[in-house]
């Protein structure tokens, strides 16, 4: 079974990959500083988290699709358990 993969950023080239990964038959949990960005890849099997932290388990894949280092932490911010 393939790993669940958390996927932040949702933007043109995160929604793409996404869906790619999507089609691929990864199971994915999507975040977006803008939760819309997250629907249409919820109607094709993602599951939306309410927070970056919900993205991830333990032991689990993270991507993130980020504009710049600044919102990467912005986004992390206190919560640099998504860093280690």
């Amino acid at each position: 079974m393939k790993p669940v993969i958390g996927f932040i950023g949702l933007g043109a080239m995160g929604q793409a990959m996404a869906a790619n990964l999507l089609r691929a038959g990864y199971r994915l949990r999507v975040w977006n500083r803008t939760p819309d960005r997250a629907a249409a890849l919820v109607g094709q099997g993602a599951v939306a988290a309410s927070r970056p932290e919900d993205t991830v388990e333990p032991g689990g894949l993270l991507i993130s699709s980020l504009a710049n280092d600044q919102v990467l932490e912005e986004v992390v911010g206190p919560n640099r358990a998504l860093l280690q």
